[in-house]
């Protein structure tokens, strides 16, 4: 299976993702999108979005036309999504934006990945906080954020365990060090 092509609708109600999701896996709907491609669509739902994944940009083009046909059937409002897999920075990102490259640029470019994502996450945990104080609800996804809330979670345990040891350290006499974040 090629995944490198994904598009990501947002109908903004579980209900109408989860009836998509079964239009899109209905046999007469996947033949058409069959009889086009070799590769088949792979169609995912998580809460009211429906992820569908394609190996190619034109089999995601039309898995989007398909769907907004479906759409526009069914008297739904969709946000649809196309991106692209990737693979040096291990995200989806623009469709157009350009892939890696090699050797140095590959490199910081990797780096430049792993600060942002840090960034991220620890803007993350600290709205999760807040939302946690308040008793409210808390989602990355609604905040625009490509992780999970157990993502946020994990990130958070790790910062703890590494708060406790240095704690630890500092109350045995030992010397702390800490990494320099870039500016």
């Amino acid at each position: 299976m090629n995944d490198d092509w994904r598009l990501r609708i947002d109908l903004h109600d579980q209900g109408f993702a989860h009836r998509l999701g079964e239009l899109l896996e209905a046999e007469e709907l996947e033949h058409d999108l069959k009889r086009s491609f070799h590769d088949r669509v792979v169609v995912s739902v998580d809460g009211p979005e429906v992820f569908c994944y394609t190996g190619t940009r034109d089999q995601a083009e039309a898995a989007e036309k398909l769907i907004g046909r479906l759409a526009q059937e069914h008297g739904w409002t969709v946000r649809a999504q196309l991106r692209h897999w990737h693979p040096t920075a291990e995200r989806w990102e623009d469709p157009d934006a350009p892939l890696p490259t090699e050797g140095a640029g590959a490199t910081e470019e990797r780096a430049d990945r792993i600060a942002e994502e840090r960034q991220q996450l620890e803007m993350a945990a600290r709205l999760y906080l807040v939302a946690r104080k308040e008793h409210k609800p808390f989602s990355p996804a609604e905040l625009g954020f490509e992780f999970s809330i157990e993502d946020v979670e994990s990130y958070l345990e790790g910062a703890r365990v590494a708060a406790d040891a240095r704690e630890t350290l500092k109350g045995e006499g030992q010397p702390q060090t800490r990494r320099a974040h870039a500016a």
